[in-house]
């Protein structure tokens, strides 16, 4: 018969603390009195939310103004006709998103804000997706990019009724592309229309 070393009330064969005071038990538990329980599963934090619309906005502010200085301006500086031109900074955009995301998961806009893509499971994004994603955002581009105003430094009247019609062309074909891009702001997962098209998020460190 065991007794409990802190307060000397009798202890019964198998239990774990003693029931007067509550001290650790000198008798061993006995492995047939309490049937086996599996652990439940360790939930995992990463630390990582849902990127919110306003950090990929101005990531991709960076992103374009990035896009500009390195490829675009030159682009805009060669002997190219205009629609050439703008089919030029579609592929440009394309390859820009599409290998950075491939590669390295992030472009230099989502760095800075410590945003990453990753799948919808939250593993690293397949090469597909990262061209699914690039693509689609290029083909919504490119509407709206081919009716881009172009600029005029002293506008004749002819000329201005003629910025006028494109202006008015250019929101219309432009309308896919900004719809894409707002797509994040009322989405639950923040996904714009590239994203579910990819079956990929956007997520931040916090």
């Amino acid at each position: 018969m065991a007794y409990c070393q802190v307060c000397g009330a009798q202890e019964v064969d198998g239990q774990k603390f003693c029931a007067s005071c509550g001290a650790p038990s000198s008798t061993p538990a006995s492995s047939t009195s309490f049937p086996y329980a599996p652990m439940s599963p360790v939930t995992v934090t990463t630390g990582e939310n849902i990127a919110g619309f306003w950090w990929r906005f101005v990531a991709f502010i960076i992103d374009s103004i990035i896009l500009g200085l390195v490829i675009l301006i030159p682009l805009r500086a060669s002997n190219l006709s205009f629609y050439a031109t703008s089919v030029a900074q579609v592929v440009a955009a394309f390859l820009y998103f599409g290998l950075l995301i491939r590669y390295r998961g992030q472009t230099p806009g989502m760095r800075l804000f410590r945003m990453r893509c990753l799948s919808a499971d939250r593993t690293k994004v397949t090469p597909s997706q990262a061209y699914t994603r690039a693509g689609v955002y290029s083909i919504l581009l490119l509407a709206g990019s081919l009716y881009e105003l172009h600029v005029y430094t002293h506008p004749t009247a002819a000329q201005t009724h003629a910025l006028n019609r494109s202006f008015g062309i250019y929101l219309l074909f432009s309308v896919p592309h900004y719809l894409d891009l707002l797509w994040a702001a009322w989405d639950k997962q923040r996904q714009t229309l590239h994203d579910k098209a990819a079956g990929t998020i956007v997520v931040r460190s916090v």
